[in-house]
């Protein structure tokens, strides 16, 4: 390969020009750090790089170069780094991105985007239209290794074919991501209209691939964990793969993004983590995730704890390191670990003061009341643990009282108890939809499906959320809703009005409560359809999506799940942007009013202006 102080341009054997090429394009050294005034030694290197990529063109041009490969199967971790370098400079376009190695075609730096996504792998059409439906992969929950597994059988590490494409799939979905957040960012500096859509643009593909990826990455897994339940490297990816879907939902939400879809994204990466530390109790990967998850969620005791497990973890492999940044973030997790404990601390001791002074009563419903009232406000203020541990200790009274029940179950799924929260959320079900109107005001669905998400039972969350949205369906033909915002009406209110008191202000209060009671089951619904279509994503059956998501639409009126739902339905449905025109919302409806002249132009007598319509704000009501 020649000396080391050889110019690059006197290259002259394969080997050399082939080095240039490896260590130029596919994984280049990083710039010094030059502190010297003249800067040199910098100037040096960037001198030495573009002598090395003037030979890095003329090699690729004498020897014919048309594409590149690079390694993502074992042994060693896969070269995204050069799959990364090679994409950004413009000449290479990823043509193939398979189990065992990506495939790059070199191309002109000039070629047309159109062109240039022609070639790349359509990422969003395999993950969302060319998809053949799974069938649920119900799993078995993960559990501890026994005996023979830790002690006996020696089984070696391996990656099969779908884990593998999971790890790609991940890794396209954070690099797009980050992409897509860089791209927006250079919005404001575009100097015309005409390139600020242009970066629009490239930053919307750059979401939908990474859309596209994350799920793809869920259904890679889903295949892994339906054969290795126990695989503590997949429900990692698992977790991160729902918190990317996660961020990116709400990136393209903002803060209107609904509270549910959070929940749901939040606790689907929160069991997956858990399980992972369940099949490897020392997985340090698992309890970051988890530590990061409860930190943004304020759960603070649940934080505190995975930070008691991770940081021995981290001490273990940090401890003797000489590197300073190591150091700091041994010492930064280490006062966060200070700072948790504490405040767990503080509100313990509020708790078993505000304990001590209230008095027991007597019967047990009262009792059941007052701890599931405390529970609630300790869960609300982000102590779930402490709320847990109450519950925990009066199971018995508990177990009678829905709303305890379901709370207790909830929080076991959160704290990693998953098995125990499934039995009891199952015969919380059962009785549920034999006894209907003794549960009523109590949603069980929620946690009852997010349980069978756990383990990837998506027949099982489909049909338990489908008879919320049946329930849903039901009260709206009913009267009840209807009654007090009908009563408002003239004539009838008249009628109904209570001795001595004020006539109600029609039409407005009518409006509003008419509109209040419409909000609120067109909300719930399009909560529930937005959910389903999810499910159905998850489990490739697309068909089913596309209809859900047109129903929230439609269905959905003003909903905060309508922006969210069209961004799935754009990459489901090629002709999405024909319904989303047909469906165009809009809060004013034209209302004529009978009588009312028209505006006297110039020039025009007031006797030949003709009634005219005005326009009214109804709420969302029609």
């Amino acid at each position: 390969p020649g000396e080391a102080d050889e110019r690059p341009e006197d290259a002259k054997s394969v080997f050399a020009k082939h080095r240039i090429l490896l260590t130029t394009l596919f994984q280049p050294p990083q710039p010094p750090e030059d502190k010297s005034q003249d800067k040199a030694e910098l100037k040096k290197f960037e001198e030495e790089m573009v002598a090395k990529k003037g030979v890095c063109e003329k090699a690729l041009s004498d020897f014919k170069v048309t594409h590149a490969m690079t390694r993502l199967a074992p042994p060693g971790s896969p070269d995204y780094t050069s799959m990364y370098n090679l994409s950004q400079t413009g000449q290479w376009v990823p043509i193939s991105v398979e189990a065992s190695s990506a495939i790059l075609e070199r191309v002109a730096v000039n070629i047309p985007d159109v062109e240039r996504f022609s070639r790349e792998p359509n990422w969003v059409k395999k993950a969302f239209v060319n998809v053949e439906a799974d069938s649920s992969t119900l799993r078995e929950f993960a559990r501890d290794k026994n005996f023979y597994e830790k002690h006996v059988y020696r089984v070696r590490d391996f990656t099969d074919e779908n884990l593998r494409m999971a790890m790609h799939h991940s890794t396209l979905a954070t690099q797009n991501s980050a992409l897509a957040v860089y791209i927006f960012g250079q919005m404001e500096k575009a100097p015309s209209q005409a390139a600020a859509e242009s970066i629009r643009s490239a930053g919307i593909r750059s979401i939908q691939l990474s859309f596209a990826n994350a799920h793809l990455t869920i259904r890679r897994l889903n295949q892994v964990l339906d054969k290795y339940p126990n695989q503590s490297r997949a429900y990692d990816l698992l977790g991160l793969a729902y918190s990317r879907l996660a961020e990116l939902e709400q990136m393209v939400s903002g803060p209107a993004l609904e509270q549910r879809i959070k929940q749901m994204r939040y606790m689907q990466a929160v069991m997956a983590y858990r399980q992972a530390t369940i099949a490897d109790p020392n997985d340090d990967t698992a309890w970051n995730g988890l530590l990061g998850l409860y930190r943004q969620n304020n759960r603070i005791d649940l934080a505190s704890d995975a930070i008691d497990r991770l940081l021995p973890l981290l001490e273990n492999k940090l401890q003797d390191s000489t590197n300073v940044q190591a150091q700091a973030f041994l010492d930064e997790q280490q006062s966060m670990r200070r700072e948790l404990r504490d405040m767990v601390r503080d509100n313990k001791k509020r708790v078993d003061e505000f304990v001590e002074k209230q008095e027991v009563p007597e019967k047990e419903d009262d009792r059941a009341n007052q701890v599931v009232s405390l529970a609630t406000e300790l869960d609300g203020s982000g102590y779930g643990l402490a709320a847990l541990k109450l519950l925990d200790d009066e199971q018995n009274i508990i177990r009678r009282n829905p709303v305890g029940a379901v709370t207790h179950a909830r929080l076991m799924l959160e704290s990693g108890r998953l098995e125990d929260a499934y039995r009891d959320l199952a015969l919380f079900a059962d009785q549920a939809r034999q006894q209907p109107q003794a549960m009523s005001g109590v949603e069980w669905q929620f946690p009852t499906a997010l349980s069978q998400l756990a383990i990837s039972d998506l027949t099982s969350a489909y049909d338990t959320w489908s008879t919320q949205l049946k329930d849903l369906d039901n009260v709206s033909k009913m009267q009840e809703p209807y009654s007090g915002a009908m009563a408002s009406l003239p004539l009838i209110a008249d009628g109904n009005v209570m001795m001595n008191a004020p006539l109600p202000v029609w039409p407005l209060r009518h409006l509003d409560s008419l509109g209040l009671t419409m909000e609120v089951l067109a909300k719930s619904r399009a909560d529930v359809l937005f959910l389903l279509a999810m499910i159905r994503i998850e489990e490739g059956n697309i068909d089913s999506a596309k209809l859900l998501l047109k129903d929230a639409i439609v269905s959905g009126g003003e909903s905060n799940y309508r922006n969210l739902s069209r961004v799935y339905l754009e990459m489901i449905d090629e002709k999405a942007e024909e319904f989303l025109n047909e469906h165009i919302y809009s809060s004013y409806e034209p209302y004529e009013f009978p009588g009312e002249p028209e505006p006297v132009a110039a020039g025009t007598s007031p006797e030949s202006a003709a009634p005219t319509g005005g326009e009214v704000q109804s709420n969302g009501v029609k």
